[in-house]
């Protein structure tokens, strides 16, 4: 193992450009996890109101 972080509470320097991919995909999933939960809620509202 050549890089270690025993604490959990850094990027090393060698690691900030990998991290910063893995940052951008996490976020973009969010997102579009995010804009599906809004058009579910907004189907789910349409629904409510045929009822």
């Amino acid at each position: 193992m050549r890089y270690t972080d025993p604490t959990g509470m850094e990027i090393e320097e060698g690691s900030l450009k990998e991290w910063g991919k893995l940052k951008q995909q996490v976020e973009k999933q969010r997102d579009k996890l995010q804009s599906d939960i809004y058009k579910l809620n907004a189907k789910a509202e349409a629904q409510m109101l045929l009822i």
